[in-house]
This record gives structure tokens, C-alpha cells and sequence, in this order.
């Protein structure tokens, strides 16, 4: 199916064969799925902190062929999850792996283990798009912000 023709991110949820939860707002999840939509190739977006892949695969699944999409994630103090399919618990990185998998995206997507502050201090690829949605204390969404700059 061609994603990129869905009108609303919950048109989109509903084609997507992955899970594409999460704990977005509504607002959030619709401004992102607009956001993917008008990325070009060549572009670049990144998030920090990927969960189980939801906006990566939307990224993936609605940009246009070149536009690079890359999650970074520590992969610490997560906890197991129930993979809907199987049932069996797994660990965060797997179930965002089959979750990529699942919407056909894993080989558009690079995921980077490791922390943003390891890694940001080292970036020097340009970013189009930043998304910061890993640790949630202000010090170090603070610091990933001064990091991108």
C-alpha cells in the first residue's frame, strides 16, 4: 500500500500492518504524520529515544525514497513487552526491531544504540529533523538541545 497517500494519522494507523501505538497525544501523532509527509529525499531525521518504533516506521513508511531515517536509543531501564503477535515478552530493542520489521520498513531505518549524550558530543551530520523523545528530565532534553545547535 501506498502510506503516504493517508490523509490522517489515523487512516494511517489503521493500514499500517505494525503496531503503530505509543504514547503520543492525538495532536502529536497528527502533527508528526503531517510533518513525514513533507519530508524530500535527501533529508535527514532523527529521533532520540524510539520506543517501539511508531514515529520511525511512520517516518519510514510516508518518506520518500532517500530520506534518511535513524533512531538512537540507550535501550536502558526498559522493560520487557508483550510482542502482540507471539505473546512472548521480549526486550524494548526487539520489539522496536519487529515492529520495523512488521511495517516493512527495518532496512530504511539505522538504529544507533547508544546514548544521545555519547553520540551527540561525536554528530556531525546535518539534521533536518530532530525529534528528542528519550529521557524526560529536563537537564538532558536541555543538553540534547544545545548538542544539535
Amino acid at each position: 500500500m501506498e502510506y503516504n497517500t493517508c490523509h490522517s494519522w489515523e487512516e494511517f494507523a489503521q493500514a499500517a500492518p505494525g503496531s503503530v501505538g505509543g504514547w503520543m497525544t492525538m495532536v502529536e501523532r497528527e502533527y508528526l504524520f503531517q510533518l513525514a509527509k513533507q519530508m524530500q529525499s535527501g533529508q535527514r531525521f532523527l529521533e532520540i529515544g524510539v520506543f517501539g518504533g511508531t514515529t520511525l516506521s511512520m517516518f519510514a513508511m510516508l518518506g520518500p525514497p532517500g530520506l534518511e531515517v535513524i533512531g538512537m536509543d540507550s535501550w536502558e531501564n526498559t522493560t520487557a513487552n508483550a510482542d502482540p503477535d507471539t505473546g512472548e515478552f521480549v526486550d524494548l530493542r526487539t520489539f522496536c526491531v519487529r515492529n520495523l520489521q512488521k511495517n516493512g520498513v527495518a532496512d530504511r531505518v539505522t538504529l544507533v544504540d547508544g546514548s544521545s549524550h555519547a553520540h551527540g558530543q561525536l554528530w556531525t551530520l546535518p539534521l533536518d529533523v530532530l525529534l528528542i523523545d528519550g529521557d524526560h528530565t529536563y537537564p538532558v532534553v536541555l543538553s540534547d538541545m544545545q548538542q544539535a545547535r
